[in-house]
């Protein structure tokens, strides 16, 4: 899930979206065909073109399972940077 920035007057809300997908890349591996993982390449080189013709970056993130105990923690460092912004 993410966030989504609010406007100052409404910043005593913050929100969790999904706003991205991510696919593990044993997953990838363990789950799909030959042909599968390679119609899944070609999607994201189809995006990764699409974005570099409108001269958007290539951008990078850093993923936290939910799961994970500190998932939480995590969750409330990128609220409050978010909120004093």
């Amino acid at each position: 899930m993410n966030n989504k920035k609010l406007r100052k007057k409404d910043r005593y809300q913050f929100i969790k979206h999904n706003k991205f997908l991510v696919i593990k890349i044993d997953d990838c591996d363990n789950y799909l065909t030959a042909y599968e993982q390679n119609e899944l390449a070609l999607i994201c080189d189809t995006i990764r073109r699409e974005r570099l013709k409108l001269d958007k970056p290539m951008n990078s993130y850093i993923i936290v399972n939910q799961d994970e105990p500190y998932a939480g923690d995590v969750w409330e460092l990128i609220k409050n940077h978010e909120l004093e912004a």
